[in-house]
Formats: structure tokens, sequence, C-alpha cells
């Protein structure tokens, strides 16, 4: 303890004056009034005191004195100042450098405190310590570098920075830059000291700035470097989601493809399970058993997701804690992916009007196509139409196709109702009443179809090149066929 203010041999002087004075004035005795009265013995009796009465007065004139004396006791140690030593000391100013980088959301104790938890204990206990002149300032970082908190003397701010202002983040820590940073802003403050608070878990830039921040730390003027390594020792299991993408089929908007590369960064086995969701929704997953350092990568197809936003997670399996613990920390154990919507495809009809059920159908689908219907006389390729269609149906009775057909996207209905129809599957044979007995139920053209109780009067079997997909026949017979080509061509019957 030091005195800020009056020096002692001061104090001592004005105490010894102070003191003098009080007891003087206390040893100065009110003199009594004399008065002549007739009979003495009488005014004796009135006036006497009990012994008691003067005890009390002489201590009551004691204590009196006491109070004054420790009042001005008081007085001279007020102006005397009295600080701890530290609190005498040159104001310091300390960067509060905290790493916030995924590697700092594992956990580091039996509590199930992260690292990031420790250093942020570390940092509340370092504000609560400053001094009445220090100053001190927080920076998180992380991928990128911030600060939670500017310079300042006032410890509810830097606290409510710390409390709220720092979580753990993707990537690795750019200590280069924070350090830099920190450099910057003590510089020409007096006493500078920068604190880093890390797992060390640094990438090699990272190692390189905390040497070098250690190293210039000896040098005279330079900051103080201190270094603290938090959870350095532990060993803690880690799987992350390194890549996830999806795409929606184009023959199928409500089905999605996804892909997903997962890999074990730990040593030790891990068992987990992977979940896909769509806006909340669960559509797809699959457990995995990785080995240490293991990596994989996952096609699940044909997945149910009319949405737009798919959710990669990694979940441990229930009642597994060895599952939880070597998941690791959960800030990569998730992945998301956006999928365009496609936009609606332009569809063009060519009828005579005589099938209001196709036309029917493809109004239905209206989230998905745009729909165009064109009489018999416009379905040349000439039309703009016609030459702006995805996909272009030709169900024109009696009527001839045109020639030569557009290159496009085509399903025509019964095309040989004239033998010189300009279709490249040739015509096989005339069919009377056939019956729809095989189907590729497994084409995803067909999916959800099946041609029950259908009944015709006729139809066409048709010839099948190298290339060519049956997808209804009759006993054998190929009677709806595909041939992809450049864009494509669909003959049904």
């Amino acid at each position: 303890m030091e005195f800020a203010g009056w020096a002692l041999a001061d104090l001592a002087v004005i105490f010894a004056a102070g003191a003098g004075v009080i007891t003087l004035l206390y040893l100065l005795r009110m003199r009594r009034r004399q008065v002549i009265v007739p009979f003495a013995e009488l005014w004796e009796q009135v006036t006497r005191e009990s012994e008691s009465r003067r005890l009390w007065r002489k201590l009551r004139r004691l204590l009196s004195w006491l109070v004054q004396i420790v009042l001005l006791a008081l007085v001279c140690l007020a102006l005397g100042d009295p600080r701890p030593e530290v609190w005498l000391r040159d104001p310091a100013t300390t960067a509060i450098v905290i790493d916030t980088s995924a590697s700092m959301a594992a956990e580091a104790d039996e509590d199930g405190n992260t690292r990031l938890d420790l250093a942020l204990e570390r940092a509340r206990a370092e504000v609560e310590a400053l001094g009445p002149a220090d100053r001190a300032l927080v920076i998180a970082a992380g991928s990128e570098v911030s600060v939670p908190a500017p310079i300042t003397g006032e410890a509810g701010t830097l606290l409510r920075a710390i409390d709220e202002g720092l979580e753990p983040g993707p990537g690795e820590s750019d200590m280069n830059r924070a350090l830099l940073l920190a450099r910057n802003a003590l510089s020409g403050r007096s006493t500078p000291r920068i604190l880093i608070l890390t797992d060390g878990a640094l990438d090699e830039a990272g190692l390189t700035a905390v040497g070098r921040c250690t190293e210039r730390a000896k040098q005279e003027g330079e900051a103080g470097c201190e270094v603290l390594v938090l959870g350095k020792d532990d060993v803690v299991g880690n799987v992350a989601i390194t890549a996830f993408a999806a795409r929606r089929y184009p023959t199928n908007r409500d089905k999605v493809e996804v892909l997903v590369e997962v890999q074990n960064l730990g040593s030790e086995p891990a068992r987990f399970e992977l979940r896909i969701t769509a806006d909340g929704l669960p559509v797809g997953g699959k457990p995995f058993e990785l080995a240490g350092g293991e990596r994989t990568r996952e096609v699940l197809p044909k997945l149910d997701a009319a949405r737009e936003r798919l959710v990669a997670e990694l979940v441990a399996l229930p009642d597994d804690p060895a599952s939880a613990r070597s998941l690791g920390p959960a800030i990569d154990d998730r992945a998301y992916a956006v999928i365009p919507p496609l936009d609606p495809m332009e569809v063009v009809l060519v009828t005579d009007g005589g099938d209001l059920f196709l036309e029917a159908a493809l109004l239905t689908l209206d989230d998905y196509v745009r729909l165009t219907t064109l009489p018999v006389t416009e379905g040349t390729p000439d039309n703009q139409a016609i030459a702006d269609a995805d996909v272009i149906f030709y169900d024109i009775a009696e009527n001839p196709l045109p020639d030569p057909l557009p290159d496009t996207n085509l399903v025509i209905f019964d095309p040989y109702r004239f033998e010189d129809a300009p279709i490249p599957v040739r015509k096989r044979s005339d069919l009377r009443s056939p019956r729809l007995s095989e189907q590729k139920r497994d084409h995803e053209l067909l999916e959800g179809v099946v041609f029950k109780d259908v009944n015709m009067y006729r139809g066409t079997s048709f010839e099948l090149d190298p290339g060519d997909l049956a997808l209804v026949s009759h006993l054998g017979e190929p009677m709806v066929v595909l041939r992809e080509a450049e864009k494509g061509l669909l003959p049904a019957d």
C-alpha cells in the first residue's frame, strides 16, 4: 500500500497539529458562575451530583475527544490517498486475441466445456483484473478477423463482447492478421501486452506469426506477448462433411440426386448417421462407419424433395456415447445445398381437338410446363412456337405429319396413319385389338404409370434399331418406342 496523495511526513505534521488543537480545546474547562444565596446548605443539596453522574460526564468528554481524533485521522488518510502498489504502476493496454477457429469447438474437459469456453473464461478473468487506468481490446481470430470490443477501460463493455460476440467459426484461424491488428492497435500506448488464447491447432502461417510475436516481445519497447494454449493435449475425434451437392432429375422435378462426401478427421473409428432434410422434412439418410482418416463419397439417388433447400447433417447413433464423441465439433457436421428451380418446360400440343384427355393431363402440370396448343396447320417447323418448344406432342388423328419434323423432342401418337409419314422409326406391322402386355416399369418415363384394362381397336408395332428402347409392348411387339438422338424422339401408338 502506498500514498498517491500527500506524503506521510506531511500527514504526520497535520495530524499532530490537529490533535494538539483538539486536545487543548478539551482541556479548557468551563468556569462556573458564582451566585450569592441566603442559605448555602439548601442549594448544595440541589446542585450536588451523584458519583455515577460525575463519572459519566468525564467519560462522555473522553469519548467526544476520541471521536474528533478519529475524524482527524480519516481526513489525513483521505489526503494521503492510499492505493495498492499495483494501482500505482503505469496504465497497461492489453490486446486479448481469442482463437475462434473450428477446432476451438472441441470438448476440452469432462464437464462438456469446449476449448473456446476455457478461452472465454480466461479472457473474463483478464478483464476483471484490469486496474482503473488499464485498457483492453478483444480480437476474434477466425477465418475472418473481427474486433468485438475496441480499446476501452469499461469492464462491462469488454465482458459483454466476450459473452455475446464470440462463437467458433468454420476454417482456420487467421492468426497472422489478428496479431498484426493487435500490434497496430497497441502502437504508442504505455505497457502494451498481447494475450493469445488458442488451442495450438494453427496452420503454418499462424504458428509462424505466434513465434514472431514471442520473439519480438523480448526486444525493448515491443509489446509483451503471452501465449496460453488450451486443450492442446486432448485427443478429440472429428467427422466432417467435406462436400455436398444436389441436382434435380430433368425428367422428374420432384426427385433429386444428392452427392455427399464425409471424412473422419480423427484417428479412431467413427459410427454415425447421415440425414438429409428438405425444409425440415426428412427425405433420406444412411448410416456410416469410417476408420480413422477414411474419406467416403456417396450418391443418394431419387430423393423426394420438391423443395429447393436441402440440409445434410451428421448425427450420433441413438444411445451410443462413443458415436457422439467421434463426431467431434458440430460446426462441420452440417452442410447446405440450394437447388435452383427449373424453368417450366415449353410444351406445344399440336392437335385436331379430338383428344381432350391429353390436353387436360398436360394442363394439370402447370407448375412444370408452359403449354401452347396449336392447330394442325400451324405445327410446322417454321412456326416460332414450334422452334422454341422443348417438347412437341403430335396428336393429329387423320392429318399428315409435317415433313420434315421439327428437330427437338417429339411425342407422336399413331405416327403411321399414312405409310409415307416422315418417321425415323420403321414400322413393323399393324396390330388388331392389341393388349399392353409388357411394360418397362423401371424406366423413369413410366414411373407411377400402370396400364390396366386398356382396350384398343388397333395399333402399330415398330422395328427396333440399336439403342432403341421398347417401353410398352404387345406380346413382344414394341408399341411405344423411345429413341434418343441429339434431342430425342418418342413415337407412340
